[in-house]
């Protein structure tokens, strides 16, 4: 099983576990995070071991083409001197070291294919790991918002509810607009309203209004008073 498929796997767990009503989404998503990159690194160990493997054929088949040319080289010299014996078994020599070469150069091709896939599924394995990393961090942000707005609700709620101390200020305004209204039905039912309480007293202590007869006839009894008073000193 590759290690893209592991990944998806370990995802696809976590994410089963976070819907359960116990579970902890934001640490299952850590703890898949966690193992993701845990196996992200024993891939890469798996690829460099590979590689270093796939160096070490790659240099063997090089030693044996140099021993190959070498063996067709003295082959050659052998047919020449007409020393039959010796260049049979060069060349002998020279086909066993190519059947080596081929099956070295298969593996070389076969290693180096699974190196490219294997680094390929790692490459995408990380975009996976980084990508769940980000969904993490805009999760928590997204929690963090919905929390922050929760507990601005409640607040608002326990204002309106008069709960919250600061409902004092409500409480204090409707207490002071409750007594402006007895102190003005109170008035009123003892005749106590300002025009009303002006007018009485005015009517009690304020100079009296008269009429022209009323003062013509106090002038007629004050110069009667006088004309008796002038006969009397006669």
């Amino acid at each position: 099983m590759g290690l893209l498929t592991n990944l998806k796997n370990v995802f696809r767990e976590q994410v089963e576990k976070a819907s359960e009503a116990t579970s902890d989404p934001e640490r299952d998503t850590r703890f898949a995070i966690a193992d993701g990159e845990k196996q992200c690194n024993q891939f890469r160990d798996q690829i460099r071991d590979l590689n270093s493997a796939n160096r070490q054929s790659i240099s063997e088949r090089d030693g044996k083409q140099a021993q190959l040319d070498n063996r067709n080289e003295l082959a050659a010299n052998a047919a020449a001197q007409n020393e039959d014996a010796d260049a049979l078994e060069l060349l002998t020599q020279a086909e066993s070291l190519e059947i080596e070469i081929q099956a070295l150069d298969t593996q070389i091709e076969t290693n180096q294919a699974a190196i490219t896939q294997m680094r390929a599924d790692l490459k995408a394995s990380e975009i996976v790991i980084q990508t769940a990393k980000g969904q993490l961090s805009l999760h928590k942000a997204e929690m963090h918002g919905a929390e922050m707005s929760r507990k601005l609700a409640q607040s608002r709620s326990r204002f309106a509810s008069g709960t919250s101390g600061l409902s004092a200020v409500n409480k204090l305004k409707h207490a002071a607009e409750k007594a402006k209204a007895d102190a003005a039905a109170t008035k009123e039912e003892i005749g106590l309203q300002p025009e009303n309480l002006a007018a009485r007293m005015a009517t009690k202590y304020g100079k009296q209004s008269t009429s022209v007869a009323d003062k013509l006839e106090k002038l007629k009894e004050k110069q009667t008073k006088k004309a008796t008073a002038s006969a009397k000193k006669k």
